[in-house]
């Protein structure tokens, strides 16, 4: 840019821009300490709106926007009630089974919200950027509560777990699989390679 806008000062050579580093999963004792966090909001709709963004960001790998939009009318359940997945209409549309242990926290909520509802916040008349920003900044917690890391845990959870490379980007929406490689360097299948 510097060289377009102004060629004049365009002497010696540029700092080039570095890559951003990869959100960092959470541990599994970071993801007690969340569990921990969401069992004790202050209210009950403030403990289920924790739960359900658990759920939803752990559980499905939803990014911040597609979680604020999903409402109970876009949750498939399973016959035996053991299954679920979640439906995302908007940009990348895609249904994305739910990992299992999640299952039983996203039920409640959907059996809790009425037909057509917002799963997260409830109430609301749209999907605004901030809502989330502005739930967790009520929660004043220490831990570092965000989406993005929630979306990373998931993704990892399915590079650990051997789900193929083009499974995985289908149900999370990533157009390519370079987004996949800046993950496996935090995978245990990788840690483990460089240990042996």
């Amino acid at each position: 840019m510097a060289e377009i806008l102004n060629p004049s000062d365009n002497e010696g050579k540029h700092r080039p821009i570095s890559r951003s580093s990869p959100t960092r999963p959470y541990s599994p004792e970071e993801i007690a300490d969340l569990r921990s966090w969401a069992a004790t909001q202050s209210t009950e709709l403030r403990r289920r709106d924790a739960w359900t963004m658990l759920a939803l960001g752990l559980g499905a790998g939803l990014a911040t926007r597609e979680l604020l939009e999903l409402q109970s009318t876009d949750v498939m359940i399973g016959p035996d009630r053991s299954t679920a997945q979640v439906i995302v209409w908007r940009d990348r549309t895609r249904a994305v089974p739910l990992l299992t242990a999640w299952v039983p926290t996203l039920l409640r909520t959907v059996a809790e919200s009425p037909p057509g509802g917002w799963l997260f916040r409830p109430g609301r008349q749209k999907a605004m950027p901030g809502q989330v920003t502005d739930f967790l900044t009520r929660s004043r917690s220490p831990l570092d509560v965000r989406p993005s890391r929630m979306r990373a845990t998931w993704l990892n959870h399915h590079l650990n777990e051997g789900t193929p490379a083009d499974e995985i980007l289908r149900i999370s929406g990533l157009k390519n699989f370079a987004a996949l490689d800046r993950l496996l360097p935090m995978t245990d299948r990788h840690s483990d390679a460089k240990n042996s």
